[in-house]
């Protein structure tokens, strides 16, 4: 534009390369700008890059998604004497904790005293001490249930009844050894927002399901400058592994969970082993540790949870956003109790957790990458390919909680409940398109 035929002027836009115009930060919440991403996968296009860098988009994440879901702690096994705890502090729950009672019970509540409002327990994971939980500004002492023991120095204080002060409770539900909190008294129970996970993943959350007898055996923690959903969106999908993870995981095949019911889905990874252990860690070793089924499929229970299960363990990864373009990742190593009394546990267990710290460090760095190019005036809303109906899936379940007079979202169908119905059967999609 404006240069001879051949040449390009310096500091010129080439046709075809215009920068996106800067949004009103109303706009980014105008249903029609995510009518494209709520098309059928083969039709549909990315989410636009204001939803990973808006301070806008992320507090409204917070108010509607965030502190409506149910979070997760740990393991019920990490805290098993009287005072161990668990504590979380994020933007939406504030600080909370989980601490095992003297009557061998869990308890709830928040983490903060009553008095000036300190936080109690340090850290996200520790055991009090023998008097019970002390705040450490003026050592008021709570018994490990959150009730007030000992308030020193408020003898002369009008009215003050010690016997009437606790940490406030919050909801705490438990789920095949998984310890959840949830500060907002609306939310449906964990096992509603569930649906029909426990039937359809029975071998690990059914009646005699194997995660509920397992055993935390270590975690991992990661602070990543980018934005949750580039991380969440990664997980849903496997089709970057040929290239994120060519020189380490390689190409991994996926297939859509069937039909189901409740805020959650899952990809099934097709693979007659363990996800987990490299070849090379292990040669002509076909199963290093015991194998109890002979499945694997990553489950996201949205909006930042993932829970992965395979023939001889289980895992998850919790993703916690920090701000627009900034993150929290958990990840937690679990095993069958008598795999982690195996005389060679110790040894396979250091292999298996290079294997995933590996991978996520992986994953994380091309996830910051995304975030370098999501501020961009250039970045383009692109398109899916038939391997990304996990993203797609999880980019519609969002849009649906953010976005006023958007098109309801089954996660569990992957329907549109609207002028357009979707099917993740692939010969289903081929029949729809070409009859549209």
């Amino acid at each position: 534009m404006g240069g001879a035929p051949g040449r390009r002027s310096s500091g010129s836009v080439q046709s075809g390369s215009q920068p996106t115009a800067r949004l009103d930060p109303q706009d980014i919440f105008d249903a029609a700008r995510y009518r494209k991403t709520q098309l059928p996968l083969l039709q549909a296009h990315n989410l636009p890059r204001e939803v990973y860098t808006s301070e806008a988009w992320y507090n409204r994440e917070i108010d509607r998604v965030f502190h409506n879901s149910w979070c997760l702690l740990g393991r019920e096994d990490e805290i098993p004497e009287p005072g161990d705890y668990l504590a979380i502090d994020t933007e939406w729950t504030g600080p909370v904790a989980i601490c095992r009672g003297k009557d061998g019970g869990l308890h709830a509540f928040a983490n903060v005293c009553a008095h000036r409002g300190a936080k109690v327990l340090q850290g996200e994971r520790g055991r009090g001490s023998k008097v019970g939980l002390v705040c450490p500004y003026h050592a008021w002492t709570y018994d490990y249930d959150g009730k007030l023991s000992w308030a020193p120095g408020m003898q002369q204080t009008v009215d003050f009844d010690e016997d009437k002060i606790r940490l406030d409770p919050v909801r705490l539900e438990t789920f095949h050894g998984f310890l959840f909190v949830c500060v907002n008294p609306h939310t449906p129970p964990l096992l509603e927002t569930l649906g029909d996970m426990p039937t359809k993943l029975a071998p690990w959350f059914g009646p005699n399901g194997a995660a509920e007898s397992m055993v935390c055996a270590g975690r991992r923690e990661y602070t990543v400058p980018c934005n949750w959903k580039f991380l969440m969106e990664n997980t849903s999908e496997t089709y970057h592994t040929s290239t994120v993870h060519k020189d380490s995981l390689g190409p991994m095949k996926a297939t859509p969970f069937p039909p189901h019911v409740g805020e959650w889905d899952a990809v099934q990874v097709p693979t007659g082993r363990s996800v987990v252990p490299l070849p090379t860690d292990f040669e002509g070793e076909r199963a290093p540790l015991p194998e109890f089924t002979d499945q694997t499929f990553f489950i996201n229970l949205f909006p930042g949870l993932q829970i992965n299960v395979t023939h001889d363990c289980l895992w998850w990864m919790r993703i916690h956003p920090d701000g627009p373009s900034q993150s929290k990742v958990q990840q937690g190593f679990c095993f069958p109790r008598a795999t982690t009394a195996l005389p060679h546990f110790p040894a396979v267990f250091e292999k298996y957790r290079r294997r995933w710290h590996l991978a996520v460090s992986e994953d994380n760095a091309i996830s910051v990458n995304q975030q370098a190019g999501a501020r961009s005036p250039f970045r383009k809303t692109g398109r899916f390919c038939q391997l990304e109906f996990g993203t797609h899936n999880f980019s519609n379940w969002l849009i649906s909680k953010m976005i006023d007079g958007s098109l309801r979202w089954d996660s569990g169908a992957r329907v549109i409940v609207g002028d357009t119905l979707w099917s993740n059967d692939d010969s289903d999609l081929a029949l729809l398109l070409q009859n549209t």
